[in-house]
């Protein structure tokens, strides 16, 4: 160490470590104490150490667009309250979405990191509250303003000094329908941020603040330097796409989205212009959602074998005009984000017009799930109303040279999981009949679009149950001559086992023993299906991931009646006939 160069790389590397494990401690620690399967088997929250300018330095696995919003919520809420009002020991929060960058649920607890009286950064986490005022128990899927949508708070302090501020604790008591639960998931976060706090002040005791602030700006600087040398190799030009949501879940009308992206020597350029402007459903997106859909969809070909830091997204540049679909203002309803959740589908449509070897077809058409909101259960330990969300996995879309995955949870909240089948049962009144992948729900293709699953689930008590999906018209797509994903659907039946009602996206009361039955959306196939391995069509046949209706009519396939297996010769002059009489 020499001069003013007080860290060597040897160094650098060890307090880069040390931030990341922090960050992954803090989430094992919420995982632990938090109370609802949301937080401790969906993993539904962003975990994230900024610097004392809000540059993250780093995050825990989770979801990607919540690490992405988390210094818009902190910066903002610090700016309310006043970064000389800030003392040791102080939480703040924030709920308000136009600033936190997501639906009201979604509220950011963050402490200051002080090293005396010097502030060094900042300690914080995102997660899903399954309750929070909001006028539907779990989940508002037709709210047409944000004064629907639950408690709204920016710029205060949950703790003030280390102590606990009881009014704030009661007023958030008072807007919930699980006052036990929320603030019992409300305590493991705020344990969870102070759990960094403290082991971001023993590094600095160990090293001294000059070393932990040059060792966190060389960090952010080798990030930004490593993602420009991956943008120098990026092809340069202009491209756009389009999309659409089939509803804006309260008026009926479809949902517009269009992005531009630009790539030159010195930025990647995400432009939303020429989408929908805001409307009065529930699918509007904050900007800082908007912008961490594009951090993340820059990432998954740049960095994706880095740890996340702000340097890593310095070259993104992001554009939403004021009043759309991707930066609605006040009072737009914003519960859904779905316009912000497909983002990432349609700035890969864009991209991979250039870059058709880096990027896959369509993910699974929609972020789907369904859930479960009643009273009392007697048989769970909780004193209050049940209420219970499991996010589904859908087919991601295929790559050039790989199948997609099947039944893994939309790539735009990469880092959650689904909830096991007895979690679901424990707590929530119902029997899971079937949890099981679909056969022929993924795109055709030279690579096959990943499978669908689906649910079947028996609703013991009376019940609401709501469900999401808004790609059943538009479904996922596939690229390359390869086909379209099956999109997703939910079904109810009653206890005759007649079709009650088919659930695009809307919530609904159903009588015990009633039955729900719902099935995600594919992924897109990439390539043309007649280019496919015989042998990989063999493993599909024989997996039932394809029907041999599927394999004659997608992929030329003939099979022998006698032996019951693919003829080699004449698929392959079937296949020649089926190019000549439909050349591309």
């Amino acid at each position: 160490m020499l001069g003013n160069n007080m860290v060597d790389i040897v160094l650098l590397e060890i307090i880069k470590s040390y931030l990341s494990n922090t960050a992954a401690e803090m989430a094992k620690s919420f995982d632990r104490t938090a109370y609802q399967a949301i937080i401790t088997e969906v993993r539904d929250y962003g975990i994230g150490l900024f610097d004392k300018d809000f540059n993250m330095i780093a995050e825990s696995v989770g979801l990607p667009p919540f690490s992405g919003t988390l210094a818009p919520g902190i910066s903002s809420s610090v700016e309310e309250i006043g970064v000389e009002n800030l003392v040791e020991g102080d939480v703040g929060w924030n709920s308000w979405p136009y600033t936190n960058g997501s639906q009201v649920n979604d509220a950011t607890i963050f402490s200051p990191i002080f090293h005396g009286s010097q502030l060094i950064g900042y300690s914080a986490a995102k997660a899903h509250q399954m309750d929070i005022g909001q006028k539907d128990p779990a989940y508002c899927i037709d709210t047409t303003d944000v004064y629907q949508e639950g408690l709204k708070m920016s710029g205060v302090r949950i703790v003030k000094g280390g102590k606990l501020d009881e009014e704030i604790v009661r007023i958030i008591r008072n807007n919930t329908r699980i006052p036990d639960r929320t603030m019992g998931d409300v305590h493991a976060q705020i344990s969870c941020v102070q759990y960094g706090v403290k082991r971001v002040k023993s590094l600095v005791e160990k090293y001294g603040v000059d070393v932990f602030n040059q060792s966190t700006s060389k960090i952010i600087e080798y990030g930004e330097k490593l993602a420009r040398s991956k943008l120098e190799k990026l092809p340069k030009g202009t491209w756009s796409a389009e999309d659409y949501l089939d509803t804006d879940v309260v008026t009926g009308e479809p949902v517009n989205m269009k992005v531009t992206i630009t790539i030159n020597d010195n930025e990647f350029f995400v432009d939303y212009s020429g989408s929908d402007p805001q409307n009065s459903g529930t699918v509007n997106t904050p900007f800082a959602w908007s912008a961490s859909a594009a951090n993340c969809v820059f990432k998954s070909f740049t960095t994706y074998d880095e740890p996340s830091n702000q340097g890593h997204f310095k070259p993104v540049r992001v554009f939403a005009p004021e009043g759309s679909v991707f930066n609605p203002q006040p009072p737009a309803g914003v519960f859904l984000v779905w316009a912000g959740l497909h983002a990432f589908d349609l700035i890969r449509k864009a991209l991979i017009q250039s870059m058709p070897d880096k990027l896959p077809a369509c993910s699974g058409g929609d972020v789907f799930g369904m859930m479960f909101q009643g009273g009392f259960d007697k048989k769970t330990q909780y004193k209050e109303h049940y209420m219970h969300l499991n996010d589904h996995g859908v087919g991601l879309g295929a790559y050039k040279g790989s199948d997609g995955a099947n039944a893994i949870v939309h790539d735009s909240i990469a880092g959650a999981l689904n909830t096991p089948t007895e979690v679901n049962e424990t707590q929530c009144p119902t029997l899971v009949k079937r949890w099981e992948l679909v056969t022929d729900s993924g795109g055709a293709g030279q690579w096959r679009g990943g499978l669908a699953m689906l649910e079947e689930v028996v609703i013991l008590n009376p019940s609401k149950i709501a469900a999401i999906s808004l790609r059943t018209h538009s479904p996922p797509w596939g690229f390359n001559s390869g086909k379209n994903g099956k999109p997703g659907m939910a079904r109810v039946y009653d206890k005759d086992k007649s079709l009650k009602m088919t659930i695009s996206a809307g919530s609904h009361y159903v009588d015990a023993d009633y039955s729900a039955i719902c099935v995600s959306g594919g992924g897109g196939g990439w390539g043309d299906p007649l280019d496919r391995e015989i042998k990989s069509i063999e493993r599909d046949l024989e997996y039932e991931y394809i029907s041999e209706k599927e394999a004659k009519e997608q992929y030329g396939i003939i099979i022998n009646s006698n032996t019951g297996k693919i003829d080699y010769k004449l698929t392959e002059e079937n296949r020649k006939n089926i190019r000549l009489n439909n050349p591309k």
